[in-house]
């Protein structure tokens, strides 16, 4: 597996895309990631062969085009619009856990089990929930739980694991709730990978949600019924998993459909996930109309 503290992807002021080395940090943003000059990865994505540090480096700014009146007619000067991007360019799929908290699960009235929702690439009554996100760094199959899980896990990263409540309905999905968050645009996740190295010992951190500023969600990942290497074993036995893969462990206690009255999010409102030491991802929802 390659060496890194934390990983982000970004278009450069050169044009192309890179990823860079972005260190530790309590909580990275596309902010506090903006504007900085860091060393970039060559060798394409993570997981390829060859993939490495080097020691070129590119600046992670926004611009805009400009025009120069130099002569008439005026001529166009093409500047990128650099930024923070996904971390990932694609995957193959995500998997999701469902009732995975000790609190979710209890405000749930549900008891402790695994569900596991599936869904590939990554309007209605749409709530927020936050979860850290596993990323698949090397084919898996047969994990054990005592095995070393840096092995197969690239990092960990922030996500959003985005429900529209409308399409879950049993009547109108049959009792199958993957597909209501699989949606285009749902589960965003970054803005870093952070290395497993660096967060020797997850049960520590911190996991908050917020929409508008207002916390929705708080929880030590202590929290956890299946930790990391449990829901990995699970997931693989008899079953590879793709490098590349997003595991998302499920979100805790403080979900907007157990509120009363039910929190959903409307047109215009942000959500921010935030994970200690691993970063912050932030998102405004637009809701969509059928035409």
């Amino acid at each position: 597996m390659i060496q890194f503290t934390s990983l982000f992807r970004f278009r450069g002021e050169d044009g192309g895309i890179h990823y860079g080395e972005a260190g530790a940090s309590l909580n990275h943003t596309r902010d506090s990631l903006t504007g900085r000059l860091v060393r970039i990865f060559q060798g394409g994505i993570p997981w390829d062969e060859g993939f490495k540090l080097s020691e070129s480096r590119r600046k992670v700014v926004e611009v805009t085009s400009l025009f120069l009146h130099v002569k008439q007619p005026r001529s166009k000067l093409t500047l990128w619009n650099s930024k923070v991007l996904c971390p990932l360019p694609h995957t193959p799929i995500f998997i999701c856990i469902g009732l995975n908290y000790k609190q979710h699960a209890s405000e749930a009235g549900e008891q402790l089990c695994f569900i596991f929702r599936l869904r590939v690439d990554p309007l209605t009554l749409v709530l927020p929930e936050a979860e850290l996100c596993l990323v698949i760094g090397k084919d898996c199959k047969d994990f054990k739980a005592d095995n070393d899980i840096s092995e197969y896990i690239l990092g960990y990263t922030v996500g959003n694991d985005l429900s529209s409540r409308y399409w879950q309905n049993p009547e109108r999905c049959g009792g199958q709730h993957g597909s209501a968050k699989s949606f285009d645009k749902f589960a965003p996740i970054g803005p870093v990978i952070t290395s497993t190295k660096t967060i020797p010992n997850l049960a520590t951190l911190q996991l908050e949600c917020f929409v508008n500023g207002d916390k929705r969600q708080s929880s030590k990942l202590d929290d956890l019924i299946f930790d990391a290497p449990a829901i990995l074993a699970h997931l693989t036995r008899g079953t590879t998993l793709r490098k590349g893969t997003v595991i998302m462990t499920g979100t805790p206690s403080g979900v907007a459909a157990f509120m009363k009255p039910p929190a959903w999010l409307q047109d215009g409102d942000v959500v921010e996930v935030r994970l200690d030491h691993v970063g912050s991802i932030k998102n405004k929802i637009s809701l969509e109309t059928a035409a």
